[in-house]
């Protein structure tokens, strides 16, 4: 299974596969539209404190949960994976660590996308 391996800043590592490109595609689309394609493009570099801002400042609290919720429990931390139903249970009090999951989650399926400048081009032309 190929994907994208790091660690948090606690330490623990994490593993996210990459997913097929039609599931990219639509995530991408709904996260630009819940959080704004700008804040994706920071929040894919890597900017935890950007993704903080960001969904500090979503409409919808509900779809935003969701769709951390949804990223969130496609990821591994230190080889197990993390089902809806034990999110809460491992994210204790931790919300900034959810945060930076959820921001390693985009880096790992956009960063590549957005570095070749695709996003940056569209940019330019507002």
């Amino acid at each position: 299974m190929s994907g994208y391996t790091g660690k948090l800043e606690d330490g623990r590592d994490i593993f996210i596969p990459t997913w097929p490109a039609n599931v990219q595609l639509e995530h991408l689309n709904l996260l630009c539209k819940a959080l704004s394609t700008d804040s994706i493009v920071e929040i894919a570099n890597l900017n935890v404190p950007a993704a903080l801002l960001a969904i500090a400042e979503a409409e919808s609290s509900s779809k935003m949960a969701g769709l951390i919720k949804h990223c969130v429990c496609q990821a591994r931390i230190d080889g197990s994976k993390i089902e809806p139903s034990t999110l809460d249970e491992i994210f204790d009090n931790d919300l900034y660590t959810i945060v930076e999951l959820f921001a390693h989650v985009v880096h790992s399926q956009y960063a590549d996308f957005f570095a070749r400048g695709l996003a940056k081009a569209h940019s330019l032309n507002k």
